[in-house]
């Protein structure tokens, strides 16, 4: 699972720093550096690579139905 984590450099650095501290080493491939992003923004991306948790057989499955249910209109 990839995830694109987009704000300014200090809001990216922090929430990098708390995925660091905090998913174990083993589900977590890489943590890109801070891409700004074109044109005059102040805002940038930081892209978050994890390994696929049900390789490892020692976690509990989480069930499916944990997202909300998308609104129709």
């Amino acid at each position: 699972m990839k995830l694109r984590v987009m704000g300014r450099y200090d809001e990216c650095a922090a929430f990098a720093a708390i995925i660091a501290q905090n998913v174990p080493a083993r589900y977590l491939r890489s943590i890109s550096p801070w891409y700004p992003n074109r044109g005059i923004s102040t805002e940038g991306r930081v892209y978050i690579e994890f390994d696929d948790p049900t390789y490892y057989t020692d976690l509990q499955p989480y069930p499916l139905n944990v997202l909300p249910e998308k609104k129709r209109r």
